[in-house]
């Protein structure tokens, strides 16, 4: 009974969270948003307890970021879906799929559009006072109250292609190609090449640093180019996405089968929600959205073609049940059972967690089953 002092303390906080309805998944929905063969994610904003995304139609579908649940659709004035989405307050950016840039102001039961301007953006981002652009050969613009204008001083490079954009805490930015990065000032125009080495993948602005995704972890590159330790983040399956809170507070990372909320300055875990994603996660009061499916592999896409969104709550008071250091007691015993000839038995253990087990962990507990000496008493 709760109280009685040989109780486990462990125990007794999940018991008092059941009770109080806080021990669950931190998965708040899940959003299917249609099928598309193209290659990419599918463009996606979230604040102010709402949730944007791209739709076929093309249009774009405005949701409660906590339930799910459709507030309204409207039209997009293109061909296609949206390329890049991005949200501050009640105003959301749209990069169309022909590089334009549309404005809209979300109410409670419609968006209302604010004017719309010409270019070959790429992709959007919010910042302190407005949105920030990036165009072909690194063209930053900025939005003002009459519109968009291009931000003098930051020279061209030529055939940069825009693949990720994020906004420091001081709101300067980073801007990253599939190969080159760069630290820009737009106040100054000055730019800041970033050395990325060969096989780090994904990067994310975070607070005053970069985030440079590595095999199975991540390192840090601070303000006057200096590099952390690698740090390894959930085990060695690959990172397909960086995202981070503008405060550098928090880091997100995301593997294929599972979300890992990190301390960007130690890489320890600070909680898991196995959810599957291909790239990088989008952050925003308080949640995180997932996105699973980067196109038909024809186009250089995974094979996904449905597309699903998962939003994940960054924050609260849930109490995880099974966290890293519960995993790695439980895989450990599975795996001395199976060196002992009782594969039947390490089965067995890991049954009651396995859907929170990660990748890595799961392929660990089968290999070592699968070397188990006693073969005949395996169990499927």
């Amino acid at each position: 009974a709760p109280g009685e002092p040989d109780d486990d303390a462990a125990a007794i906080a999940i018991d008092d969270a059941l009770r109080g309805g806080r021990l669950s998944q931190r998965l708040a929905c899940q959003i299917e948003t249609g099928s598309d063969a193209r290659f990419g994610l599918v463009a996606t904003a979230i604040g102010g307890g709402r949730l944007a995304h791209a739709a076929p139609g093309p249009r774009t579908r405005v949701v409660d970021a906590a339930t799910g649940r459709e507030r309204y659709t409207f039209r997009s004035p293109s061909r296609g879906p949206a390329k890049a989405l991005a949200m501050r307050g009640d105003e959301l950016a749209e990069v169309t799929d022909q590089g334009a840039l549309v404005r809209w102001s979300l109410g409670a039961t419609q968006a209302t559009a604010l004017g719309a301007t010409p270019g070959s953006f790429e992709t959007v981002a919010a910042g302190r006072d407005g949105f920030w652009l990036v165009g072909f050969n690194l063209s930053i613009h900025r939005t003002t109250k009459d519109g968009v204008e291009r931000v003098v001083g930051v020279p061209p490079v030529a055939g940069f292609v825009a693949r990720t954009l994020g906004v420091f805490r001081d709101d300067t930015l980073l801007v990253a190609s599939a190969k080159t990065a760069w630290r820009v000032d737009p106040r100054s125009g000055r730019t800041t090449p970033i050395d990325v080495p060969a096989g780090a993948g994904a990067i994310a602005a975070c607070g005053d640093d970069v985030l440079l995704a590595r095999a199975g972890g991540f390192f840090r590159i601070d303000g006057e180019g200096r590099r952390s330790m690698s740090l390894e983040v959930g085990g060695e399956d690959a990172i397909l996405g960086l995202a981070a809170e503008r405060d550098g507070s928090t880091a997100y990372v995301q593997k294929i089968d599972a979300l890992y909320a990190v301390d960007p300055a130690t890489g320890a875990t600070r909680w898991v929600e196995h959810v599957e994603g291909s790239g990088d996660p989008v952050v925003g009061d308080g949640f995180v959205a997932v996105r699973a499916g980067t196109g038909a592999s024809r186009f250089g896409g995974d094979g996904r073609t449905d597309r699903t969104i998962f939003v994940v709550r960054a924050t609260g008071t849930l109490v995880e049940p099974f966290g890293p250091a519960a995993h790695a007691k439980i895989v450990s015993l599975a795996a001395t059972a199976a060196a002992e000839g009782r594969p039947s038995l390490a089965r067995v253990v890991v049954d009651p967690v396995w859907t929170w087990l990660s990748a890595d962990e799961r392929t660990a507990v089968e290999a070592a089953i699968e070397a188990a000496p006693d073969r005949t008493r395996r169990v499927r």
